[in-house]
Formats: C-alpha cells, structure tokens, sequence
C-alpha cells in the first residue's frame, strides 16, 4: 500500500512539474504582424506578440529564430495582457504610427510571400510557431495595400487564415 501511495504522489509531482515547465511562453500569441508595407519598402515591418497570460512574462534569452531573426535583450518583459512590438526598423515604425517601446532592429526580413515564423526560449525550444501567407484563403489587402494581419481571435490558431 505504501508504494502505491508513493507511486502515486510521484506521478502528481511528475505532472506538476510537466506542468509548470511547459508553461513558460504559453500565452504569448502573435497578434498582428505587417509583412508587406505599402510603398515603405521594409522599414514598418513588424510582428506584435501578446501576453494573454495574467502573469508577466519574461522574454530573456528568447529569440525569434525562424523567418526573422532576433534575441531580446535581458529583462525584456511582457506585462500580464499587454503587448510588446518587433520591428524591422523601429524608429521609423514609432515616427510611422506614434508608439513608443518598439524593439529591434531585427535582422532578416519578413517574407512577402508568407513564411513560417518561430520563436524559442533560451533552452532551443519553439516556444510559438506560426505560418502566414499571402494567397487565400488568407487576405490579400496586408500583401502591400497597407494593411497588415492581424488575429482574429487572441485565443485562436495563427497558422489559420
């Protein structure tokens, strides 16, 4: 009866742990990117991730390492249900639109023919991944009218038009 007892607890604890570490980056979504700018070439280009957690959360070590490229700084951070811009060039995106805290520069640029997107934690591992593109049944006005994508739902799946 005692192994069955520890047995168990173990597997609490296992599942708790599972839990806990799996959790980190859970929930960031990709809430708007602009990958086509209208005549701006490609300095308003960016990616708007957003914390819909209730926790802040900590983007030290993370990267986007697919599509674009870019590591954020230590102590970079997400607020509980904010968000936080990636831009190609952010000085021209913050004069552009008049927002402030815009981070970057990233290298790379985003694929007007749409792309996989990731981002991975300090560890290697994808923490988001996400596709667009830039035929149906994806809209087509973000592919250079000025328009830029943008989710639909903040719970939703990003990989669907």
């Amino acid at each position: 009866m005692m192994k069955r007892k520890q047995h168990f607890w173990l597997l609490v604890a296992i599942f708790v742990v599972n839990l806990w570490v799996a959790r980190p980056g859970m929930g960031l979504v990709v809430s708007e990117v602009m990958y086509h700018p209208a005549g701006a070439g490609e300095t308003l280009e960016f990616i708007e991730l957003y914390n819909d957690r209730a926790v802040i959360e900590d983007m030290t070590n993370c990267a986007f390492t697919n599509g674009i490229e870019y590591i954020f700084e230590p102590g970079t951070k997400i607020g509980p249900k904010s968000y936080l811009v990636v831009a190609r060039d952010p000085a021209a995106l913050q004069e552009a639109y008049g927002i402030s805290g815009v981070r970057g520069p990233y290298t790379g640029r985003l694929s007007n023919d749409g792309e996989r997107i990731e981002l991975s934690n300090g560890g290697g591992g994808i923490v988001l991944s996400f596709r667009y593109d830039d035929e149906r049944p994806w809209p087509l006005s973000p592919d250079g009218a000025g328009h830029s994508l943008i989710l639909a739902r903040l719970g939703g799946d990003p990989d669907e038009a």
